[in-house]
């Protein structure tokens, strides 16, 4: 496999060491940023800075999901930014929310995932239930 075909792969499993497109280029063993650059928008049809950005964002929300309970300065720290501030200004820059804001958006949207899984399956129990009781194996449905 040629490199460029998994340069994405090697950004999300090194996502807290990579924070530039030059370590990227580097981490992948280009010659130069600016031929990594060439190569990856000829490539995927997207400049490499911007496929980093979505990357990072990507990351610190399934952490927000995974850690909930965790301080953004862990956050920051797992994702490789210097402090909470960096990641503060890299969300708010590339989102417009404060790491808050970014949070509470996230835990809601696994709310709605939960929610939207439970109620399938109570949908399916019920279903299955009132298959069960017109074969005259249940007497009773839920």
């Amino acid at each position: 496999m040629r490199k460029i075909e998994h340069a994405v792969l090697v950004l999300e499993e090194n996502l807290a060491t990579i924070s530039s497109v030059s370590e990227w280029a580097e981490h992948l063993s280009y010659s130069s940023e600016k031929y990594f650059s060439r190569v990856f928008r000829d490539h995927y049809g997207k400049r490499p800075s911007l496929v980093l950005q979505q990357v990072k964002l990507k990351g610190i929300k399934e952490y927000m999901v995974t850690h909930p309970d965790d301080i953004f300065y862990s956050v920051a720290r797992e994702l490789g930014f210097a402090n909470d501030q960096a990641l503060y200004k890299f969300v708010k820059r590339h989102t417009g929310k404060s790491l808050s804001e970014l949070k509470k958006e996230c835990q809601k949207g696994v709310s709605k995932i939960y929610n939207s899984i439970k109620n399938r399956l109570m949908l399916s129990a019920v279903t299955i239930t009132l298959i069960n009781d017109r074969n005259g194996k249940y007497e009773k449905a839920i």
